[in-house]
């Protein structure tokens, strides 16, 4: 695994507090407040840093989850951004 790619997986483990990395359908099981905040930390990823690789890693990530799951996600998250 990339140095990137563990940091993601370690930042989404976190917040789970469990092994969810590269586990959509453990990742919609958790609860409504976590999977939001997974989703959250995934677009993070996907767009702050300067490298392309996590950039690249975080939203083949997102592209994993059903559209009708995970867009209402991504527009909360992009209304509560800090």
């Amino acid at each position: 695994m990339h140095v990137y790619e563990k940091a993601i997986a370690d930042s989404l483990n976190n917040i789970a507090n469990k092994d969810i990395y590269s586990k959509p359908n453990e990742i919609m099981a958790l609860p409504e407040k976590t999977s939001s905040e997974v989703v959250g930390e995934l677009l993070s990823w996907a767009c702050r840093p300067t490298n392309i690789l996590p950039i690249t890693i975080a939203r083949d990530s997102l592209k994993q989850f059903p559209t009708e799951w995970v867009a209402p996600k991504i527009k909360q998250t992009v209304f509560n951004f800090r």
